[in-house]
């Protein structure tokens, strides 16, 4: 069994418009996406340029996307037809490679000073539970960008606006006011292709809003 796979290919260093290239690879339900790109770079074109690394889940570097929604490689799992590009509104290197350095650094030029206050401990201290809960929920960034790809504001104005992925930083901290925050339109869209399910709207970013309005 087959499946047809169209990949989106631009390369710099040659010039010309970007394209769609399709290949035809061995095709089971068992299959990940990031295991047929393995397969065409290995068999048919060591040309293609792509990113991963864990291969788990666990580092966000394989973020495509698939069939029009952003998704892990390692994660998603084949089909029959599919067609694989960059993340969108992002800066573009090569092929299915996005510069995510660049992205980076603009958003953490762009986050505000946080403030250290030294504090005198006197060895472990407890921690409360509900610090402990919002660690947890919100801490579980891999940083493979899907949530940017797909954030209105970000793709508007991406020189102001530090993004779904800048505010849940801000959420994860002792950072309280962020007057830009009013710029997230509450659209949802970076908590739907979350693939960790970050609550990054309902508790990140809502609760940071609040805490703008109340300050």
């Amino acid at each position: 069994m087959k499946a047809q796979v169209k990949i989106f290919r631009w390369d710099p260093k040659r010039g010309g418009k970007p394209f769609f290239k399709t290949y035809q690879v061995p095709y089971s339900l068992k299959d990940k996406i990031l295991g047929s790109l393995i397969y065409i770079y290995k068999n048919f074109d060591q040309c293609l340029s792509f990113r991963f690394n864990c291969k788990g889940r666990h580092c966000g570097e394989c973020a495509l996307t698939i069939n029009g929604k952003p998704g892990l490689s390692c994660e998603v799992s084949m089909s029959r037809d599919l067609i694989l590009e960059p993340l969108k509104n992002l800066p573009l290197i090569k092929d299915l490679v996005i510069q995510r350095t660049k992205v980076y650094k603009k958003m953490i030029d762009s986050l505000p000073p946080i403030g250290i206050k030294e504090k005198k401990t006197n060895g472990l201290r407890t921690i409360p539970l509900e610090v402990v809960d919002k660690i947890i929920r919100l801490e579980g960034c891999i940083h493979c960008l899907c949530c940017m790809s797909v954030c209105p504001m970000y793709k508007k104005e991406p020189e102001v606006f530090i993004g779904p992925m800048g505010l849940l930083t801000i959420a994860s901290s002792d950072l309280k006011t962020y007057e830009k925050v009013r710029l997230c339109t509450e659209c949802g869209r970076c908590e739907e292709v979350c693939p960790r399910r970050i609550p990054i709207l309902n508790q990140a970013i809502k609760k940071l809003k609040d805490e703008n309005t109340n300050s």
